[in-house]
This record gives C-alpha cells, sequence and structure tokens, in this order.
C-alpha cells in the first residue's frame, strides 16, 4: 500500500531576524520564544515594567 501524502515541509529558518513575545515568562509564551530561538530568531521577551 503507498500513501498519496507528501511529506511535511520543514519550517523556514529564522537566521537573522529579531521578534518580539508577549507573555514570554511562562506558558506557551515561553515555549513559543523557546521555538522561535531554537529556529534561529533571536527572541525578546516583552514583559511590562513595574512601577516603584
Amino acid at each position: 500500500m503507498t500513501s498519496d501524502r507528501t511529506p511535511p515541509t520543514p519550517p523556514p529558518s529564522l537566521h537573522d531576524q529579531r521578534v518580539l513575545v508577549t507573555g514570554a515568562t511562562g506558558g506557551i509564551g515561553l515555549i513559543t520564544a523557546r521555538e522561535l530561538a531554537a529556529r534561529g530568531a533571536s527572541a525578546r521577551p516583552a514583559t511590562p515594567r513595574s512601577s516603584s
């Protein structure tokens, strides 16, 4: 039996790309930042500043 499905295309490289991730200190934002960094992006968390 043969399959008519083609293999999935790998995600594009994000080398030399900058991304800003909101909510990157935990949960899905943190996972997203890690995945983007693993693909070559310079991922920066966007976190609120605490007012003193």
